[in-house]
């Protein structure tokens, strides 16, 4: 349907209070990840949600990896994302998404 591609094609604008707390790095994982379709923009937003709510001065690329694999785990029918995702944290292999 028209609003499914829509909402595929979807971007996201960081706030400078997202962009303080999530670096670069972490928000390209996230781009990646999303072009992956690993994530979908409501997913996204879900991760990006308990991001900012984590209570620790520094949040690292790993820390939003294991957000990502507990918002999968949480997602009716995201099963292979999960598995996906779930590789890439304990292996370390981007390859999989391919």
């Amino acid at each position: 349907t028209e609003a499914a591609s829509s909402t595929r094609q979807s971007s996201r604008i960081f706030t400078a209070s997202e962009q303080q707390r999530i670096d670069l790095e972490t928000r390209g994982m996230l781009l990646y990840l999303e072009q992956s379709g690993l994530l979908d923009p409501v997913s996204r937003e879900l991760v990006i949600e308990r991001a900012m709510a984590l209570d620790t001065p520094d949040l690292e690329a790993d820390d939003v990896k294991w957000i990502v694999l507990l918002v999968l785990l949480n997602q009716p029918g995201q099963e292979s994302a999960f598995a996906l995702m779930e590789e890439l944290i304990y292996n370390g292999n981007p390859d999989v998404l391919h």
